[in-house]
């Protein structure tokens, strides 16, 4: 992770109300690690470059504690975002192997 979120219960320098709440405990989860939050924008630029609409969990965790959707139809579109990212996110990964492959072969 970089930074925004960390195990203490903060969330972008915000104190968590609830550090045991299960969305603090899904966000600690290495299962939905890939999901919890965008790369930094200096370790990943390429992945700022490409997507146009970032989303991930913890963002989207903070925006519902803080009643900043105001129509059910924004969260789920959030919502809708998050796997499209990361499907994004894969593909970068993958081009960016590839070219380290062709490097290493040169």
């Amino acid at each position: 992770m970089n930074g925004m979120f960390t195990q203490r219960g903060k969330y972008k320098g915000i104190e968590s109300p609830q550090p045991s709440s299960w969305e603090f405990r899904m966000l600690c989860d290495k299962r939905w690690e890939v999901f919890v939050e965008p790369p930094s924008p200096d370790e990943e630029p390429e992945y700022w470059e490409a997507v146009k609409d970032p989303m991930d969990l913890a963002t989207l965790l903070y925006r519902v504690d803080r009643k900043l959707y105001e129509t059910a139809a924004a969260f789920v579109a959030d919502i809708g975002l998050i796997p499209k990212v990361s499907r994004n996110a894969a593909q970068l990964e993958k081009r960016q192997r590839e070219r380290n492959e062709k490097k290493r072969k040169k």
